[in-house]
């Protein structure tokens, strides 16, 4: 059994100053440990890291240090587990991490792999950030697009076929300056894609008066066959 799906995010590039991928299992081996891991970033406004050892152990974070409510869950055969995010008591039950086997850091996407009841599941970030040989598409444009990607590749490794489900969700908190803020949201379709997209209400460009930013929205777009 094979399941891949991806999400669309409307973040920035980012090309990383690495030459050559950084591998860390989570065996007890010895081996490099960045002490942030990017996931979304490209500028000092699109900054998203996580800084914990495992995707599941805290929210990513902005640069600062500001908690970003970014989450995920996955379903394997009726049970539900975590691949990002802290832990939280729902109606009195606490949902489980999945285990993170690896964490690869490339130049231009970071890759988790989690194994759980017979599933892996890997979960990726990427940020192109590349020169396209297309007459219809400048160069500079096609490295220069403000977006992101968030892929799924679920496996199954005991021959046994699985009824998985996934889950992705993010709070406002990307698109704000702090937690006082009043937001927005709106969603809309085109060809087969859904889009969400979220903002402050005052929208005062340019207004902003810390690192976060508050104007501007972000978007969320997925295929909705999947």
């Amino acid at each position: 059994m094979r399941l891949r799906s991806f999400l669309f995010l409307s973040v920035f590039t980012f090309c990383g100053p690495q030459l050559y991928p950084l591998s860390f299992p989570q065996s007890g081996q010895t081996a490099f440990r960045p002490p942030a891991v990017p996931l979304i970033v490209q500028n000092p406004y699109v900054s998203i890291w996580s800084t914990a050892d495992n995707l599941y152990d805290d929210f990513p974070k902005f640069w600062n240090g500001d908690s970003l409510g970014l989450a995920g869950l996955i379903r394997v055969d009726g049970k539900t587990y975590r691949y990002m995010g802290p832990a939280s008591v729902v109606r009195g039950v606490t949902t489980n991490s999945v285990t993170q086997t690896s964490v690869t850091v490339f130049p231009t996407r970071t890759v988790y792999e989690f194994h759980q009841d017979g599933v892996q599941l890997v979960v990726t970030f990427v940020t192109p950030a590349m020169y396209l040989d297309n007459d219809d598409i400048p160069d500079m444009f096609s490295a220069i697009l403000p977006v992101s990607y968030i892929t799924f590749d679920v496996r199954s490794t005991d021959g046994k076929e699985h009824n998985v489900q996934l889950y992705y969700d993010n709070s406002g908190e990307p698109s704000v300056m702090n937690g006082s803020e009043n937001i927005q949201w709106f969603r809309s379709q085109a060809e087969g894609v859904s889009m969400l997209s979220i903002g402050t209400v005052e929208q005062n460009y340019v207004g902003q008066t810390s690192d976060r930013i508050n104007w501007g929205y972000w978007y969320l777009s997925f295929l909705e066959d999947n």
